[in-house]
């Protein structure tokens, strides 16, 4: 009978205390938990460019916290990132770069682009050439038969999707012309350089460029050759090979800089002695 009573009183004890406790409120609160995940990077990124992405976790509490870790690519082939949140970008194209954090995931869609940016000095390989009129009389061909080639120099400046682009031939330079990235990577524009040879002759060159890697730029630029007074036009098809980006600067406002190119400049002046 005593053993009984012990062990009423003690259940009578511990149901008291619980409600004891719950009435004056001095329970454990509960944890907070996440409900979002902003991530923030710079985009878009050339190809070979590293930044920084970071994220924060909104707690339901009101509280944000950094979320530091565990950071991946859908596409890693377009963009790849490390654990603690270092994108590179590698190839054209687009990825989202994610986090997961307490179940809730932040994602930031980036574009990745060529690397265009710098100097750059290649030679122009003749695929193509046709000619009429008087460029037939002359045999312009001749000069740039399929298969030759010439110099050539390039100067880039890049802002985000953006290009501004600037040939020249040694020191005859073509004016400075932008254009916008397209998904696939390729640049073009057109340009054409007036030449102060007797009679005029216009340049207009179509450039259609695409940087597969970094420090890589290929692509084509179509010429028609025109003369003031002069029937007839002559028209190049070429590819860009063997280009070398130079320097990472770009000079715009001279000549192109950097390795300039002398075959067609010196075939400007002698065309038409005749």
């Amino acid at each position: 009978m005593t053993r009984i009573l012990f062990v009423c009183l003690s259940a009578a004890v511990v149901v008291t205390s619980a409600c004891s406790d719950k009435a004056s409120g001095t329970g454990t609160a509960p944890s907070p938990t996440t409900s979002s995940v902003a991530v923030t990077l710079t985009s878009p990124l050339r190809i070979g460019e590293s930044a920084q992405a970071a994220a924060t976790a909104t707690m339901s509490n009101g509280q944000t916290q950094p979320v530091t870790s565990g950071w991946q690519s859908d596409i890693p082939t377009v963009a790849r990132v490390s654990d603690a949140g270092q994108v590179t970008g590698v190839a054209n194209g687009r990825a989202n770069i994610y986090v997961i954090s307490g179940g809730q995931q932040g994602t930031l869609g980036i574009r990745v682009v060529p690397d265009y940016l710098g100097r750059w000095s290649g030679r122009l390989l003749v695929t193509t050439c046709t000619q009429s009129g008087a460029w037939a009389e002359i045999n312009f061909c001749g000069d740039f038969p399929a298969g030759s080639s010439d110099p050539f120099g390039l100067s880039v400046n890049q802002t985000g999707e953006s290009i501004n682009a600037r040939p020249n031939y040694g020191s005859s330079v073509f004016p400075s012309v932008g254009s916008s990235i397209e998904p696939d990577g390729s640049a073009s524009f057109v340009t054409t350089l007036v030449c102060s040879c007797n009679p005029p002759i216009s340049i207009e060159g179509s450039w259609t460029m695409n940087g597969p890697r970094s420090g890589e730029l290929a692509g084509t630029v179509n010429e028609v050759w025109r003369a003031t007074g002069i029937p007839g036009e002559a028209r190049l098809s070429q590819d860009i090979i063997n280009a070398v980006r130079t320097s990472t600067t770009p000079l715009l406002a001279v000549d192109g800089g950097g390795a300039a190119a002398s075959g067609k400049a010196s075939s400007l002046q002698r065309l038409f002695r005749r």
